[in-house]
């Protein structure tokens, strides 16, 4: 097993390594604390594994690696924590950290297997960089730009503040209580965000669902394949699908423009009492339902229906090229 450090020969002494395999020789585990002051940044590259970030109020970054070979024999196993190395430096208050290991394609059916675990605290207002080839990441607890990406993973990020990008290409994402700049995509897999403030929300799946609940501020939100469940969305709001059903319930009338849109699929949207918007929904096959009284300008169409509701106001588009749309009291 290597460590790899570059750092100041002065602070050396500080730093805690604890390799150890005597209790398990196909098992370890690496500490490093690393004295840190708020501000500062850490980019980490990852050639696998899991990856979890918490902030919290200590002035410093500890770091715990654990890693565990599965299958094949002792000797594999001690080859093959020997051969991964993780390195580390540290220069104008930017933590780096890479792991690399070998290619064990050829290793055999029986050949081993490393999983990797991540586990990193930082100062709460610190900047994130973390890459991983293969793990879930999770952040929580941060002040700070965060850019998280992992080639076959899931993302949680929770409790939030700053810019976020967040890209997976194949596993789901969960963000919560987030404020700022968002972005947040996913190959595979569906998408869960709450509880959103801030300045811009952007959201996007190729292949699975999206919820979005408490979001106040503007957003963009599209999946290729899979249904939209929204609730409580006070801002500008832009959601569509490619293939499956759109759900919006809404305690209160939207105070800003609302556009809902599906190629294969049903709208169904659950308005308040004293809701006062501008209503144009249409359909290419089946018909528009509403509970609430519209004025009509013109012909009165089974397939479409546009008119204010409650006096007008912000305008609610609907659209669909498969299904029926409802506008619905509560």
């Amino acid at each position: 097993m290597r460590f790899h450090t570059s750092l100041p020969m002065l602070a050396l002494a500080s730093f805690l390594v604890l390799p150890s395999r005597a209790a398990d020789p196909q098992a370890d585990t690496l500490q490093r604390t690393f004295p840190a002051n708020p501000g500062g940044r850490l980019i980490l590259d990852a050639d696998r594994g899991s990856i979890s970030i918490e902030g919290t109020d200590a002035a410093e970054v500890h770091i715990e690696v654990e890693r565990r070979v599965s299958r094949g024999t002792l000797a594999r196993a001690a080859a093959l924590l020997d051969q991964h190395q993780v390195h580390f430096s540290e220069s104008d208050g930017t933590l780096r950290i890479k792991s690399e290991g070998p290619d064990t394609s050829l290793w055999g059916w029986r050949r081993p297997q490393l999983n990797v675990a991540f586990r990193i605290r930082v100062p709460r207002s610190f900047h994130i960089d973390a890459k991983t080839a293969g793990g879930s990441i999770r952040v929580t607890q941060l002040a700070g730009e965060v850019s998280i990406r992992t080639a076959g993973g899931s993302l949680h990020l929770e409790d939030v503040r700053g810019t976020v990008v967040g890209r997976t290409s194949g596993g789901s994402i969960r963000a919560t209580r987030l404020e700022g700049d968002i972005e947040l995509g996913t190959s595979g897999g569906g998408i869960q965000i709450e509880q959103i403030s801030g300045t811009r929300l952007k959201t996007r799946t190729s292949g699975g669902s999206i919820r979005l609940a408490g979001i106040n501020v503007p957003a963009e939100a599209h999946t290729s394949g899979g249904g939209l469940d929204i609730e409580a969305a006070s801002a500008p709001l832009q959601a569509s699908t490619s293939g499956g059903s759109i759900r919006a319930r809404f305690s209160t009338a939207p105070r800003a423009d609302v556009s809902l849109r599906t190629s294969g699929g049903s709208i169904n949207v659950t308005l308040p009492n004293d809701a006062a918007l501008e209503l144009d929904a249409a359909t290419s096959a089946g018909s528009v339902q509403c509970d609430f009284p519209v004025t009509v300008s013109g012909t009165v169409q089974r397939n479409a229906l546009r008119g204010p509701i409650g006096g007008g106001g912000p305008l609610l588009t609907l659209r669909t090229s498969g299904g029926s749309i409802r506008v619905q009291r509560p």
